[in-house]
């Protein structure tokens, strides 16, 4: 057994990112809300992005000055330049990015709408786009992390799920291509961290030294549930929705 002087106490197990500070898209519900959760409670503060609600409200009432909620939409450049300055002029610093927001609309390509196939693309790519163009000049100040959730249907899609699968197979090769432009710029350890870890994975502990993974999500059972049903008649083309609301 390691001497007591040398066992962390459960207070330094969950202040390891004390002094930091994280940006978090979709951050007032669903996975999104979980990061926040978990980044506070690790002693972090956090800049919450996602589109104006009721739960973005609560999230801010709920955890005070930990966070600071900026509504935006992360498909609109303008949006998320703001945002992101706001943020580092909020709390002085970047140091890790999570690139959470995106939209789960099933359908099949031949019978989708051009708003459709529109806002997947803005939203789970042109978001991640824009948010790293706004965030690098800071992370490579901190030598900070971004960490961008992705999907197990891109290494197996399924019906209704062709147009989700291929922005989420995009995000992975725009992270990939991150990396190697800083490995190109300067040795990897002095920029901002990114990269794609294999296998599956639910979480991520964010900590000192910790990767900057790649992480997938799994909506994808529910993708499963849809073709069933579909195949027994219970769903009839683009009118299976998972939920009106897109995802903030």
């Amino acid at each position: 057994m390691a001497p007591a002087h040398l066992i962390p106490s459960p207070q330094d197990e969950v202040r390891t990112l004390r002094g930091k500070v994280a940006i978090v898209t979709g951050a007032s519900r669903g996975l999104g809300r979980a990061f926040v959760d978990a980044l506070v409670e690790h002693g972090a503060v956090v800049a919450c992005l996602a589109r104006p609600s009721a739960e973005l409200d609560e999230l801010a009432r709920h955890h005070g000055d930990a966070v600071a909620p900026f509504p935006c939409d992360v498909s609109d450049a303008s949006q998320i330049d703001r945002a992101v300055a706001g943020a580092v002029e909020r709390f002085g610093r970047l140091d890790v990015l999570v690139n959470n927001a995106a939209i789960f609309h099933p359908f099949l390509v031949e019978e989708a709408t051009a708003a459709q196939v529109e806002a997947h693309i803005g939203v789970n790519l042109f978001g991640p786009i824009w948010l790293a163009r706004a965030a690098i000049p800071h992370l490579r100040a901190t030598k900070g992390q971004v960490v961008s959730i992705s999907s197990e249907s891109v290494r197996m899609p399924f019906p209704f799920l062709t147009v989700y699968a291929a922005t989420k197979a995009a995000l992975e090769v725009l992270s990939a291509g991150l990396r190697d432009e800083f490995a190109r710029r300067r040795h990897p350890r002095d920029g901002p961290s990114l990269g794609i870890p294999q296998g599956r994975q639910r979480r991520s502990r964010l900590g000192p030294g910790s990767g900057p993974p790649i992480l997938r999500d799994h909506p994808d059972d529910r993708s499963r549930g849809l073709h069933r049903r579909r195949r027994r008649g219970r769903i009839h083309g683009s009118d299976a929705r998972r939920d009106p609301r897109p995802a903030p």
